[in-house]
């Protein structure tokens, strides 16, 4: 049913690093992500460690499961180790983006290495920017790219002294990696008490990026106060001389927590996450803010949420095992993704993530679908448990989104499957054998499991989940044989129904 690319390596048993074959000398290569090409191609991207890569390895795949060509790519310059930023696909090439720090002026350059998508020759470079820091900080960069492709922006955040005000730089690019505007800013904020969160640019080169600026008391020993965040998005553009800022608070001063943002195909900003009343330790609702692309108007938005609300939230078609007692309530989930349709709605999709008699377990996911009038249309959970000692890469869920839903995907415990099953609680996935699940929810709230592996499967990593298209994910994920040996492979899954 699915198309299993061997990406021709092993893995050792207790860490994924994969090894190329032949008489070359070895090589440790580390899985890294998936880029997906025009005609169905796509080219998965090694590197030669995770923490500052030297090299990369890009290989090249058609439809019909051949590795077209392969090449590993050199980072260091001048015997300079760099941090890899990222790596994507944007205006039909291959982008590395890496930063350099030259040690004695202190200077970090960001820089754009553009490759051919299909011979992986070097199409152009440019320094996209230099930010200045002390060795020991690590500078914060950041890119995005606008709905329509035509505009690419980045910041960087220059600092010396954590007391010191933050001085940022945005660049906005066209397709041409020609400068539109580029302007550097001193902001009213102490470097140790900023976060940047990221940041989003429109189609007309404005640039936003969301922060929080803590303003409690910072020592070794105090521990974050939530009500002592201030959290806000800041729009830069080419006319305006200074940043324009949009508080994100609620009356009252109720707590916020664990906001994303995101730009939907109209160019409006859209946030969203979790809020709650100080002294209760569960949370009160959903809250979203929406910036206007048009007038810049800042509207603000609340959804309670009840016990009696939250326990509806089932959804209708539960599998067998789905906990109708002792369900745990509504809080300690993280926003995930918010993500928007072509329609303007837009989806809050979290996870619940609790600490249990010293055991992370990875729980339901809980998502919101909001109209574009403000309203929520409905709310539901997927059930899923995950129990783990440790923060492995195993346990989670993969996403996707396309017009015809949400899709999840994770590792289950291939018990909670066997039609002799005792009993209908949820068996919780703590490694090992494991059923692969995926699950889509439809624009309409309806859950449906699409696929279903009951059988022995290989052990996904959710977090390293690719949507290649409207039509197909491509997941990475291990097997092991009997001599243990791990393989690494990367699943591509069809997510339109065979007719």
């Amino acid at each position: 049913m699915f198309r299993r690319y061997a990406l021709f390596f092993l893995l050792a048993l207790c860490c994924p690093k994969l090894y190329a074959q032949g008489n070359q000398p070895r090589v440790d290569l580390e899985f890294y992500n998936v880029l997906p090409l025009p005609d169905n191609e796509f080219v998965a991207v090694l590197t030669d460690r995770k923490a500052s890569p030297s090299r990369l390895k890009f290989a090249r795949f058609n439809q019909e499961e051949e590795m077209l060509n392969e090449a590993f790519i050199e980072l260091e310059n001048r015997g300079l180790r760099g941090q890899l930023e990222s790596v994507f696909f944007w205006n039909e090439k291959i982008n590395v983006l890496h930063s350099v720090y030259y040690p004695g002026p202190q200077r970090n350059n960001l820089i754009l290495t553009q490759y051919h998508p299909l011979t992986f020759a070097v199409d152009t470079a440019v320094l996209v920017s230099e930010a200045y820091t002390p060795g020991r900080y690590r500078v914060p960069f950041g890119y995005s790219i606008s709905p329509d492709s035509s505009k690419l922006q980045f910041y960087s955040w220059s600092y010396a002294l954590p007391e010191d005000p933050a001085k940022m730089e945005i660049r906005v690019m066209d397709r041409t990696l020609q400068t539109l505007w580029e302007k550097r800013y001193v902001l009213p904020y102490d470097n140790e008490r900023l976060y940047l969160y990221k940041s989003l640019v429109n189609n007309a080169g404005e640039a936003y990026i969301m922060a929080e600026y803590y303003q409690g008391t910072i020592s070794p020993y105090s521990t974050i106060q939530e009500d002592k965040v201030d959290r806000f998005v800041l729009l830069f553009s080419r006319d305006d001389p200074e940043a324009l800022r949009y508080s994100i608070r609620l009356d009252n001063d109720p707590v916020i927590q664990h906001i994303k943002f995101v730009m939907d195909r109209q160019n409006n900003v859209i946030g969203a996450g979790f809020y709650s009343d100080k002294k209760l330790g569960t949370y009160s609702g959903i809250f979203s803010f929406r910036i206007d692309h048009q007038t810049r108007q800042y509207d603000k938005r609340t959804f309670p949420i009840s016990k009696e609300v939250f326990a509806a939230a089932a959804p209708k078609n539960k599998p067998e095992f789905y906990p109708e007692k002792g369900k745990r309530g509504f809080f300690d989930f993280f926003v995930n993704q918010l993500v928007a349709d072509e329609a303007g709605n837009f989806y809050l999709v979290a996870e619940q993530i609790s600490e249990v008699s010293y055991y992370l377990e990875y729980g339901d996911v809980l998502i919101a679908k909001i109209t574009p009038s403000q309203k929520m249309d409905w709310l539901l959970t997927v059930p899923k448990k995950h129990k783990s000692l440790y923060q492995e890469s195993i346990f989670s869920y993969g996403f996707a989104h396309t017009p015809t839903g949400l899709f999840l995907i994770f590792n289950d415990n291939p018990e909670n499957y066997l039609p002799n099953k005792r009993t209908r609680y949820h068996l919780p996935y703590e490694g090992g054998p494991t059923a692969n699940v995926l699950v889509q929810v439809e624009p309409e709230g309806t859950v449906r499991y699409r696929f279903l592996n009951k059988q022995l499967s290989m052990t996904l990593v959710p977090s390293k989940t690719y949507q290649l298209s409207d039509q197909a994910l491509a997941v990475y994920g291990e097997l092991s044989n009997k001599a243990g040996q791990t393989s690494g492979l990367l699943e591509l899954i069809p997510l339109r129904e065979n007719p």
